[in-house]
């Protein structure tokens, strides 16, 4: 017994001496892995050869493994060369990785802020370099993603200063604005819009705008519900998640960052007007000779046109046709001699074919961006201004902006970080330009022979007096200003502590709110406040918008041999507050005073304050095998406070699924070198606006008597949040050794609930009733297409960038019985409609009228007939659109062209249906119709053809156009030379205090290669848009010119 129990006792410690030993042996390693460029490879795999022991690098490129000397560790990740680092005593690495010529290892920023390697992803996304953004510099940063972004759509709000842009990620889902949610560094931020319908208007601009594209350093595009899920009730269109530039401890201590440019802009593409024909009534020759034969007169041309068509007297109609006439009188050019208020009488009757031109000066925008980064190994940051002044292309026009950001990183121990950035910027303006109607005056109803250049020298030398007509000299209406003035914040502060080696803990609070103060006013010196004698008008309005976000995540991220688990459980609170007041005067006191001070009589007042909130709790879990196979698994259920108690609780799921086919089967294939196949499903949803759930009621008071009453909207019974399921399946391929790459992906997405105010009976006492009422479906197809066309390391080097996106967007169905819903009210009586088993946004307006073989009827006089039934005239919604970027190089040059594309798609253009009866456009005189009159191509009601000769006046300004929409619905068809950059990049020496130095010159909206000829001959941009909302789609309306931009950007990093 104590023979077998000396025995045991000597095994034991052997036991415990050799365990001794080994532990004495092993050591904890710590490192970074870095790449060429000495920036951090995050998710980097470091495994110990021959062993089951491995570790995860984190998003700085660190990691810990326990490891013996003389053991191996193998380091590798996608797109880098695989390494062998023998173990020594040293416990401290840095390891170095060099690039294997392909970007399967690229890292982007999914929903909250999470960077993972796009590989391990389940659904499709893109990412694009900052440094696409600030090249060819666009004032608003939502223009410079147009034919950049596969399934995204792009719509300019116009060239005037501060116009708004509209993006859509994968079609419209809801019959609202469609915008989806900025996020900049884990800060949501506002992107409000200006909802202009097709008549035009104020366009403030929408609010993204304020994002300074110098400090970007990537932006990432997050499409379907499955990549944006973790969001909950805001992500339903889409996610744009941006990351600014950061200081970094792997880059020098002290660095500078320079950029400055000048971009002029230039009017360039004018409506096509004519210049044969100036300003009166009954002028063209075919009716002067009509007169002639009918009367038995022979009257020359010049007796005729002062006798009947046009002679100057006072503007106010003394004279003959003087009282603002539009471009129906005589023949330009052809010797009459005519009294004219600019050149007195009996002066020649010329055109003045720059006269358009003359309403528009160069615009230039002055960029000036500097940033000083400071870097050391228990903290990084970076600080930067910049200033941008612009001066508009319409007179008296601009907008300033600058803009401070900063962040800072600490670590003061190797648990504990923190992170805080913020954005402070102010933007303001003296004037911005209306657009839409406003501009009629100037491009349709003004006589062709106005002489521009002589009514702004007037304007100047006696203001608002001797103009033309009676009404206001333009360009002292250009003085009744519309300002503005926004001083905005948003940042965060956050704290990480890890808890372990897979469990770290994070905390934030992240803030944007603004103050923006308008101001309109109207001078004292208008014709119509002389008349009335009033000493002007002003309007104020004064708005604050405020979104607090606090978050707490616990993160996971554990590797077991083949397996690794990754993810986080989270909770967010949200608050949302927003308030107005606005002053108003209908009189003042003393002239052009704009004080309330000033106010003669009573003046208008009002204020508006809502407050909502909404709180979730989250989960993400991500699971891989082997570096081949990837699960995802998100979820959120969020408790709005603007919906009842009992319906504001919903959970939005998501799973997706990543498989790499070649790295399972350890394909080694000649051609195809990676293949990937991917498929998700999701659903997302949301509440609304607060305060529909209750009557409310507004304020108002007359003769010191208040008195309130109730809105025009019944409140919802039983309102239920909207809900968006979709699915997404998907492949990514890669070619001959990665140098060419095929990005695949349908997806099929479905809205229900749609939370919409739908009209109802006036015995009520309400217009319309909140409610669930409708159902809109989304599917479509997007491919991206990468390839390295030449590949040389010391000579000339074509990459080509290729996307292409088709979207369905259909209306399946609507409440109850309803036919249709109207999205916007459109412009002139054609409207925007949603109707079941249609196209999202259908144009509905007057037909011509038809026989049954599909021709013109017109009457006895042959003129079309009209109608009062209105039919569908067309969708909207383009057929495809895509974009293809070309980047060559060569040594120390660059060149880069971007061709954007949009084919299909209709829209209701308030131009053409104005360039029949002003008589303006070149239209009313193709084919020397004013000379010989016309025959309308229709039949009779007998079905007989038309024979009768009218004269193009009684054609074209014939009352029958104002009841037909039909020939203004035009192609929205266009390919345009979007950017264009050419670039060189100085050779300098390591010494130089320079580090980098590019001189580049830079171009925007250089062509318009392709536009339908229905676009074409009206001289119109097809790519039009009013404000940055969904009431503005589809429709045009007297569009200032779009410009050409040319300028010259100098980079450079010290």
């Amino acid at each position: 017994m104590k023979k077998n129990l000396s025995f045991l006792v000597m095994f034991l410690l052997l036991i415990v001496a050799s365990g001794s030993n080994a532990f004495a042996q092993k050591q904890e390693l710590s490192g970074t892995i870095l790449n060429s460029d000495g920036l951090p490879i995050q998710f980097a795999s470091i495994q110990v050869k021959g062993t089951t022991r491995g570790s995860t690098s984190n998003e700085q490129g660190e990691f810990k493994i326990t490891a013996s000397p003389g053991e191996e560790l193998q380091v590798s990740s996608v797109g880098y060369a695989t390494r062998l680092i023998k173990v020594e005593k040293v416990t401290k690495l840095v390891i170095t990785l060099t690039n294997s010529g392909n970007n399967l290892g690229e890292v982007v920023v999914t929903a909250l802020g999470i960077t993972r390697a796009k590989k391990t992803l389940g659904y499709a996304i893109q990412k694009i370099d900052g440094s696409q953004l600030d090249q060819a510099k666009d004032n608003n940063i939502i223009n410079s993603l147009s034919g950049k972004v596969a399934g995204v759509q792009v719509t300019s709000g116009g060239s005037a200063t501060g116009a708004s842009a509209k993006i859509v990620i994968r079609g419209n889902s809801s019959f609202g604005a469609n915008s989806p949610l900025f996020v900049i560094d884990g800060v949501p931020i506002y992107n409000n819009v200006t909802n202009l319908n097709g008549g035009g208007g104020v366009d403030w601009g929408n609010t993204a705008s304020d994002i300074d594209p110098n400090n970007i350093e990537s932006l990432t595009i997050l499409k379907g519900s499955s990549a944006t899920a973790l969001y909950g009730n805001r992500a339903t269109n889409g996610v744009i998640v941006i990351t600014t530039k950061k200081g970094s401890k792997n880059k020098k201590a002290i660095g500078v960052d320079f950029n400055s440019s000048v971009i002029v802009d230039k009017a360039s593409y004018f409506p096509a007007l004519q210049n044969e024909y100036g300003g009166g009534r009954n002028g063209e020759e075919f009716i002067w000779n009509s007169y002639n034969k009918k009367n038995g007169t022979n009257l020359t041309y010049n007796d005729y046109a002062k006798k009947f068509a046009y002679n100057y007297v006072d503007g106010r109609g003394g004279g003959i046709n003087d009282g603002n006439p539009n471009s129906w009188g005589p023949r330009l050019d052809k010797g009459l001699l005519l009294d004219q208020w600019y050149s007195g009488k009996n002066s020649a009757f010329v055109s003045h074919p720059d006269n358009i031109n003359a309403w528009f000066n160069p615009g230039v925008t002055f960029n000036n961006s500097v940033a000083v980064s400071a870097n050391g190994e228990k903290a990084s940051g970076r600080i930067s201004y910049t200033n941008q002044d612009t001066k508009g292309i319409v007179d008296f026009t601009d907008q300033k902006q600058n803009t401070i950001s900063a962040n800072m990183n600490l670590k003061p121990s190797d648990r504990l970080s923190t992170a805080a950035n913020f954005t402070y910027l102010s933007k303001e303006s003296n004037n911005i330009p209306k657009s839409g109607y406003d501009w009629a005056g100037i491009f349709g109803w003004r006589q062709r022979d106005f002489p521009t250049q002589y009514a702004k020298d007037l304007f100047y030398e006696k203001g608002n007096a001797g103009y033309i007509y009676n009404a206001d000299n333009p360009f002292y209406t250009l003085r009744n200003t519309i300002g503005f003035k926004r001083d905005r914040v948003y940042g965060s502060i956050s704290s990480e502590y890890k808890i372990n080696s897979w469990l770290k803990a994070n905390g934030s609070m992240a803030i944007d709110f603004y103050n923006e103060f308008r101001k309109e006013i109207t001078q004292a010196g208008t014709v119509n406040n002389v008349r009335l004698n009033r000493g002007g008008q002003f309007r104020e309005e004064q708005q604050f918008n405020q979104e607090r976000n606090f978050d707490f995540t616990l993160n996971f991220d554990k590797s077991f041999g083949d397996f690794r688990v990754d993810g986080l459980i989270g909770a967010n609170k949200r608050d949302n507050k927003f308030r107005s007041m606005t002053l108003s005067a209908a009189d003042l006191t003393v002239a052009d005073i704009y004080a309330i001070s000033n106010v003669k009589g009573t003046p208008g007042v009002g204020n508006y304050y809502s407050m909502y909130e909404t709180q979730s709790a989250y989960f993400a879990a991500n699971g891989s095998y082997k570096d081949y196979l990837f699960l995802g698994i998100t979820g959120r259920n969020d408790w709005s406070s603007t919906l009842a108690a009992n319906k504001r609780s919903f959970f939005y799921p998501s799973i997706s699924l990543g498989f790499i086919v070649t790295e399972a089967f350890k394909l080694d294939l000649e051609k195809i070198s990676y293949f990937k196949l991917r498929a998700s499903v999701a659903r997302v949803g949301g509440g609304t606006d607060p305060y529909l759930l209750s009557r409310t009621y507004a304020a108002s008071t007359y003769n010191a008597i208040s008195s309130f009453s109730p809105t025009s909207v019944l409140p919802p019974i039983n309102l239920e949040p909207f809900q968006t399921s979709s699915y997404e399946l998907g492949a990514e391929m890669k070619f001959l050794k990665n140098r060419f790459s095929l990005d695949l992906t349908y997806y099929n997405q479905t809205t229900v609930n749609q939370i919409i105010n739908v009209g109802t009976s006036r015995t009520t006492g309400y217009g319309s009733m909140t409610m669930n009422a409708g159902e809109i479906q989304n599917s479509g197809i997007e491919i991206m297409f990468l390839g390295k066309v030449l590949e040389k390391e010391s000579g000339l080097n074509w990459d080509i960038s290729i996307n292409w996106a088709k979207n369905k967007s259909v209306v399946n169905s609507l409440y109850g019985g309803l036919s249709s819903y109207q999205i916007s009210a459109g412009f002139g009586g054609a409207t925007l409609r949603g109707i079941p088993g249609q196209d999202w946004g259908i144009l509905w307006g007057l037909p011509f009228v038809r026989n049954a073989d599909g021709k013109v009827v017109v009457d006895n006089l042959g003129i079309p007939k009209t109608t009062s039934v209105g039919v569908n005239l067309g969708s909207v919604t383009p057929d495809w659109n895509g974009g293809i970027t070309n980047s060559f190089r060569y040594k120390g040059f660059n060149l880069n062209f971007l061709t954007d594309v949009r084919m299909g798609g209709k829209f209701f253009s308030t131009t053409a249906w104005h360039s029949y009866p002003t008589g303006a456009y070149a239209v009313t005189t193709k084919n020397n119709v004013r000379e010989t009159g016309l025959i309308v191509d229709g039949v009779f009601d007998d079905g007989k053809p038309n024979n009768v000769r009218v004269s193009a006046q009684d054609y074209f300004s014939g009352g029958w156009m104002w009841n037909n929409h039909e020939y203004s619905i035009l192609d929205g068809s266009y390919v345009k030379l979007r950017e264009v950059i050419f670039g060189y990049d100085f050779k300098l020496k390591k010494t130089s205090f320079i580090q980098k130095l590019n001189l580049s010159m830079v171009g925007r909206n250089l062509a318009i290669l392709y536009r339908d000829i229905s676009t074409r001959e009206l001289g119109i941009d097809p790519e039009v848009g009013l404000g940055s909302g969904a009431a503005g789609v589809g429709f045009e309306n007297f569009q200032i010119p779009t410009v050409r931009s040319f300028g010259i950007n100098l980079r450079a990093n010290f």
